[in-house]
């Protein structure tokens, strides 16, 4: 048992929170937390962690407990670059290191004394436990971590002060992954990341021997990633076993049992009331009493919740495209004639659903902006068909006027609508009552996700461009945007990280990569995820088996088997082996030369020089080798 919570109860503003709930977290649980926005997810973090305390109840963690805690807004100091600044959460291993350099200037200043015995005896131990705590792998430990969650060896020399939001979100999420916790607390660890870095980080957690409690609402990521899930509802907590799909299921059924329990429960009360009312005054007075005495003993259940959804939606177009509705030949996209993304080729027809992956950085963005003709091609051109009619979900929202209400924004799409209509319309995206004279910038994150996409929903478009639109969004939102781009009968241009959401909605893909090259991939999200892990192990492979023992060549043509997976798992392992080693060695060659130069042996000196100088070449050759199996497992 790691952390336990007795019936808990905190109010914020005057509103109960969290009431009386019970929690208690042990060894090893891998545990989901999901509810609608604004039920108490972050508060429920931050009482667990200390940050908030509770009005009522009790909290206890196990003694000398490491409890990590990734919170949604953070602030990193800026005055170290990206690497810096991970391997700043390694404080002992740099406190040994300090004290090593010292004990070396010591010894060198007091060769004569007789206490550089004592010295070197000190030195000798500092160096066993600096080895102890990881001292010659902790900076490549560093690298993997930062590289999977899609920092590049060039990112990493930048200035923390010169990250974006998301950057300095993943960065705060890498230091907290090296500290090792004994609990993490993760809130909303998926924000932020492109594919690539979602697919590491599920492994990465998946082996991560610790316990962890997650707030997400990636469906895909909690089914790959937890053993438990919690829902907070209303105030309350409600348990589950298994991954997210389970949870899913499950919750179904028991709401499904709940509501014939209670069916029951009203048809046995109303016999019960019908058979009093009959014979209160008869010859049956005294069964009738016996069974009104049994009701007012009666513990009655309450009524099943159903977790509110939005109202169905629809997505109606006010007229038809042409047949063909997007053409891009040899199109390349960037910016100042500079290419980020290029030979891209393809074609949309009327009532197609195209969704656009790819990692950060690789020109989704600036693809659907040169669509939409904000910005001219770098190369090739963009054929646009008749009768189009378009919608922009920006993912920044940047389209909404913050100095407006929620009314006033609204009214801005449709003028012609009476506040009446407009007022229902917003009513179906959970702005009742006073919320919608509430200024924009007032507004959530999630709020005005819902506000932006209330615009859509009311523009009739039949070709919807949606940039992140589930960005911010719960997952009952999620699912009544699933349903309403289902029904949708224009064209759909969709990016999105959301996976569930992507698979479920989009039957081609065009894929961007980083290099930069397109590809297209006529079929769902996880056929492609499945086929183009094979596709990316051919590539990477043949790049690294000459040069790694025990390997061997793959026809091109051959689909990876366990085997050759487990045979490429055993080369990076290989890899980080051979440079641990060298590492260990270029150490003890420093030493060695700061102790050779006490003597002043110059020849020793020179060759020792030389050495270290080998040692390093071969490290970063290894390194570049490293660099390519790790990309090469984040697909798996």
């Amino acid at each position: 048992m790691l952390i336990t919570l007795d019936n808990i109860s905190k109010s914020l503003g005057g509103n109960p929170i969290l009431k009386g709930i019970s929690l208690q977290i042990n060894r090893g649980d891998k545990i989901g937390l999901v509810g609608a926005n604004g039920s108490g997810k972050s508060t429920l973090l931050q009482v667990i962690h200390g940050d908030l305390e509770p009005e009522v109840g009790k909290i206890n963690h196990l003694s000398q407990l490491k409890v990590g805690f990734l919170k949604q807004i953070v602030h990193v100091p800026c005055q170290h670059t990206v690497l810096e600044e991970a391997l700043s959460v390694f404080e002992e291993i740099h406190s040994l290191e300090k004290e090593q350099t010292n004990l070396i200037s010591r010894i060198e200043s007091n060769l004569q004394n007789e206490k550089v015995d004592l010295l070197l005896m000190r030195s000798g131990d500092v160096q066993v436990q600096w080895e102890a705590l990881g001292g010659y792998t902790y900076e490549l430990e560093t690298k993997q971590v930062l590289f999977g969650l899609s920092f590049d060896r060039f990112s990493i020399q930048r200035k923390v002060g010169e990250l974006s939001g998301g950057e300095q979100s993943r960065l705060n999420l890498a230091k907290l992954l090296l500290i090792k916790p004994d609990m993490l607390l993760l809130d909303e660890p998926t924000n932020h990341l492109d594919l690539s870095a979602l697919n590491w980080l599920s492994n990465f957690l998946n082996n991560y021997s610790n316990s962890y409690l997650i707030v997400s609402h990636d469906r895909y990521f909690l089914d790959k990633t937890v053993n438990k899930i919690i829902e907070l509802d209303r105030g309350r907590l409600e348990f589950y076993s298994g991954n997210y799909s389970t949870f899913y299921k499950e919750k179904d059924r028991r709401l499904r049992s709940k509501e014939k329990a209670f069916q029951k429960q009203n048809d046995l009360i109303k016999k019960t009331e019908e058979f009093i009312q009959r014979n209160l005054a008869g010859q049956k007075t005294k069964q009738a009493k016996s069974r009104r005495n049994m009701l007012n003993r009666f513990q009655y259940q309450e009524k099943p919740y159903k977790t509110e959804k939005l109202i169905e939606l629809k997505l109606n177009i006010k007229r038809s495209s042409s047949h063909q509705v997007l053409t891009a030949e040899n199109l390349s996209v960037g910016y100042a004639k500079t290419a980020i993304a290029k030979d891209i080729d393809f074609k949309l027809y009327r009532g197609q659903r195209m969704g656009i992956v790819g990692p950060n950085g690789s020109g989704k963005t600036t693809l659907l902006k040169t669509i939409l003709g904000e910005i001219p091609p770098v190369r090739g051109k963009v054929i646009i068909g008749k009768d189009l009619d378009s919608a922009y979900y920006h993912q920044h929202m940047l389209e909404l006027n913050p100095q407006l209400t929620v009314l006033e924004e609204i009214r801005e799409a449709l003028p012609t609508l009476s506040n009446r209509d407009l007022r229902n319309h917003l009513a179906q995206f959970l702005f009742q009552g006073e919320k919608v004279f509430s200024k924009v910038s007032s507004l959530s994150g999630g709020e005005k996700s819902r506000l932006s996409l209330s615009k859509i929903f009311l523009s009739q478009a039949n070709f919807l461009v949606l940039d992140e639109p589930s960005n911010h969004l719960d997952i009952p939102c999620r699912e009544a945007l699933e349903t309403a781009l289902l029904g949708y009968k224009g064209t759909l241009l969709l990016v999105t990280h959301d996976r569930y959401l992507l698979n479920k909605v989009t039957e081609k893909l065009l894929i961007l990569d980083t290099l930069p090259q397109s590809t297209f991939f006529e079929g769902k999200y996880f056929e492609w995820e499945s086929s183009q892990s094979f596709q990316t192990s051919k590539v990477l492979v043949s790049s690294v088996d000459s040069k790694v023992p025990n390997s061997r060549s793959h026809n091109s043509s051959d689909k990876l088997s366990k085997n050759e997976l487990k045979r490429i798992k055993e080369k990076c392992q290989y890899l980080e082996k051979k440079i641990q080693e060298i590492e260990s060695k270029i150490e003890v060659v420093t030493v060695k030369m700061n102790l050779t130069s006490i003597s002043n042996d110059y020849n020793q000196l020179q060759e020792l020089g030389l050495r270290h100088k080998k040692l390093s070449e071969k490290r970063s050759l290894l390194y570049e080798e490293w660099e390519k199996i790790l990309l090469l497992l984040e697909v798996h």
